[in-house]
């Protein structure tokens, strides 16, 4: 019950802070919409502000919470490119200097991802994983 109240109150107006949460890892790894290209902003400076949104997405996801799932896999920021970007690539500079923080990162992400999915009775999250990946690759590609 208190997981739903952090996406809607009940009352107007409401405040999303699920999707504001998610919005907020967007703008932190320096991101405009989810677009890859983000790491050159991810260092020891802000390493921690993203491990924690991490956690705390994670935190939001699991018990689990099909809702506040569905609102971090279906937001218009592309906020799973923005996750499944910290898995699959490197995030330089930072992994040059501490690769233990950046494997920190990736361990984050990866618990995310699987918090986005767990206790899930349909496809439709896992679906969306699944495409995204290639959907990341071939804006690489087309870069």
């Amino acid at each position: 019950m208190l997981q739903n109240f952090l996406r809607t109150q009940g009352g107007r107006p409401d405040y999303n802070l699920v999707a504001e949460t998610l919005m907020f890892l967007d703008t932190v790894c320096g991101s405009t919409k989810g677009s890859l290209g983000v790491f050159g902003e991810i260092g020891e400076h802000n390493f921690s502000l993203i491990t924690q949104t991490l956690i705390t997405l994670t935190e939001f996801c699991q018990g689990p919470c099909h809702e506040n799932q569905n609102t971090l896999a279906m937001h218009e920021s592309n906020g799973l490119d923005i996750i499944i970007s910290l898995v699959l690539n490197d995030i330089k500079p930072l992994a040059d200097e501490h690769m233990e923080l950046a494997l920190e990162i990736k361990s984050n992400a990866s618990k995310l991802l699987l918090a986005i999915m767990e206790s899930r009775h349909d496809s439709e999250n896992a679906e969306r994983l699944s495409l995204k990946p290639m959907k990341c690759q071939l804006q690489m590609l087309t870069k």
